[in-house]
């Protein structure tokens, strides 16, 4: 069996528009690679919704998330949901997130990657059918984070 060691840690989140950019070190595969987030009290006042993104990158030219499209060279993305995520807590991002264009992160063959990880803020929209919905609300950016 491979194993996969991390060097780096992502330690402190990214609440869209602040985001973390660090080395991540791999020398050997693992199917059990996970990062662990948690943001500052000092980024949000409330629990946050969303979907938290680990981007992974081959090289730092850009960051991550500047680097993920469609193209044959596109670089990595996994996420998970988070709901009332309040400040201190941790995320874990594990075997169960789902990536792109990899299926998961036990996918990731061994190598330097840098990454990022970024929360895309959902808010709950009431419908006129009387259903609540959470999407990540357009800023005016028409949701081109990349």
């Amino acid at each position: 069996m491979k194993e996969l060691r991390v060097a780096a840690i992502i330690a402190a989140l990214v609440i869209l528009g602040t985001f973390l950019f660090t080395d991540v070190y791999t020398d050997r595969y693992d199917e059990n690679l996970e990062f662990v987030v948690s943001y500052d009290p000092a980024l949000a006042d409330d629990a946050e919704d969303g979907r938290l993104l680990i981007l992974l990158a081959t090289d730092d030219s850009k960051e991550p998330r500047f680097r993920i499209g469609t193209s044959a060279d596109t670089q990595l993305v996994f996420g998970i949901n988070v709901e009332n995520w309040k400040a201190g807590e941790t995320q874990l991002v594990d075997k169960s997130a789902i990536g792109f264009p990899l299926k998961q992160l036990s996918d990731v063959p061994a190598g330097v990657y840098y990454a990022q990880a970024l929360l895309n803020r959902y808010k709950d929209f009431h419908l006129a059918n009387g259903k609540v919905v959470s999407l990540p609300p357009d800023r005016g950016e028409g949701q081109v984070w990349h």
